[in-house]
């Protein structure tokens, strides 16, 4: 593994850790939360319906109660079958939609109109909540895409940031020390920063001018032991 890639990971990593976590355990409860939220909006919403129907109930209104329900039906998309009962069980009011044909797809509500303990009437419901619950993915699934998109975005500005504050400066350095190697030891470094990697270029800096000191040494050395040798040698010859 590069170390380009060893660097990326964590990035990549802890973001796909968080979408995976919002996808598989926020996304199903942030959608029963919400979904139980809007239960409880449609049962407090049904029982003031039936509070205010119950005084018409009781005059027999029939026609103030339609127009109530109907209003009430203009109002609340998420309803695909209703009804309307008297206290005798007889149906006053029925909503017949393109979809009451097979209503027990849908969550039933029943609200009980009654006056001082005395049954009026009963409210039936039965709600749609796919359209909701959809809405609710989507808005999820836009998270999602966002974070999605602040990580891609994360990633390339970082590989850019480890191109020109890392990779750059690496490559200087393993051309210097293919350099060094081969008796050059007069070639640039790149400029060393106040972090790390700039401690790492002194040390390799302080390595050169020592190889280089060692090495002049060294050339010093074998300069006097051929001139000891040579010496030696015309001493021979002379004395022969």
């Amino acid at each position: 593994m590069t170390l380009r890639a060893k660097l990326l990971l964590p990035l990549l990593a802890i973001p796909a850790g968080i979408a995976l976590t919002i996808h598989f355990l926020w996304l199903p409860w942030y959608v029963e939360h919400e979904l139980k939220a809007r239960r409880d909006l449609e049962r407090q919403y049904l029982g003031l319906l039936a509070m205010s129907l119950t005084p018409d109930m009781l005059v027999g209104d029939l026609a103030k109660v339609r127009g109530a329900l109907d209003m009430a039906l203009e109002e609340r998309s998420g309803w695909r079958a209703f009804r309307l009962d008297n206290a005798e069980g007889k149906r006053i009011y029925a909503l017949s939609g393109p979809h009451s044909e097979s209503p027990d797809e849908y969550e039933r509500l029943t609200q009980a109109l009654a006056y001082h303990e005395t049954p009026v009437g009963n409210l039936i419901v039965r709600f749609d909540f796919g359209g909701f619950v959809n809405t609710l993915r989507s808005r999820v699934r836009l998270l999602e895409a966002a974070l999605m998109g602040i990580v891609a975005a994360i990633t390339f500005f970082s590989a850019l940031f480890q191109t020109f504050m890392i990779g750059r400066p690496l490559r200087s350095l393993s051309l210097a020390a293919e350099s060094i190697a081969k008796g050059d030891y007069d070639v640039t470094l790149p400029k060393a920063s106040q972090d790390d990697f700039g401690a790492l270029i002194r040390s390799f800096d302080v390595m050169r001018r020592k190889l280089r000191r060692r090495e002049a040494d060294l050339g010093r050395n074998q300069a006097r032991l051929n001139a000891v040798v040579q010496s030696s040698a015309d001493c021979v010859l002379t004395f022969d």
